[in-house]
């Protein structure tokens, strides 16, 4: 049991290299974070069983790319997860089978990449200004208890994926340029689905 904020740094020259983090409580919180911005190359951390009650930080020094990713599984927390992290080249960010009291925000930059959250429970999720370049986003199989926001400024060639997920408010905005897709399917919105006036799909 960690009581205060841990920072677990990874070092972009380290290649090929899987770090677990299994069945710790992290009362104060944990940032991931990267000693550099360069890309992390076939480098894989598994989170799994962890418990929160601070922030779950994955920060804007990580580029997740060439075949890396950071997987996000069981975690129960009762703060939030803020991913500010980019995802570039066949790199992939996951949270899957978790509970998070509050939400779940990123403002990532997606390139040629993937973000997927799956049979996740969340106050919120909302997507604050990330940029979407041939990169895929999902929500499947997930309870939102108030609203899935996806915002996203830039996109292209983007897709975006929600299946089979309850909210109780969706909100959609941004700028969707050609190339552009966005599915809903077999989704439930208890109240009301909102796109703003400046988003254009097409």
């Amino acid at each position: 049991v960690y009581t205060t904020l841990q920072t677990l740094t990874l070092d972009p020259s380290v290649t090929s290299h899987t770090y677990k983090i299994t069945r710790c409580t992290y009362q104060g919180g944990l940032t991931l974070t990267s000693s550099s911005t360069s890309a992390l190359i076939n480098v894989h951390v598994i989170m799994e069983g962890v418990t929160a009650g601070a922030p779950i930080h994955l920060d804007a020094n990580l580029n997740v790319a060439a075949g890396s990713s950071i997987l996000i599984h069981d975690l129960q927390s009762t703060s939030n997860v803020y991913v500010n992290s980019a995802v570039n080249n066949g790199g992939s960010i996951t949270v899957d089978s978790s509970f998070v009291t509050n939400s779940i925000t990123f403002g990532i930059t997606l390139n040629a990449a993937t973000f997927a959250i799956s049979n996740t429970t969340a106050m919120y999720i909302w997507w604050s200004s990330g940029f979407n370049i041939n990169g895929i986003f999902s929500v499947t199989d997930t309870i939102v208890a108030a609203t899935l926001l996806i915002e996203a400024r830039n996109n292209t060639n983007g897709k975006y994926i929600v299946n089979r997920t309850s909210m109780t408010r969706f909100h959609l905005a941004g700028v969707f340029n050609p190339g552009s897709s966005f599915q809903v399917d077999q989704c439930n919105v208890t109240y009301t689905a909102l796109t703003t006036p400046y988003s254009a799909l097409i």
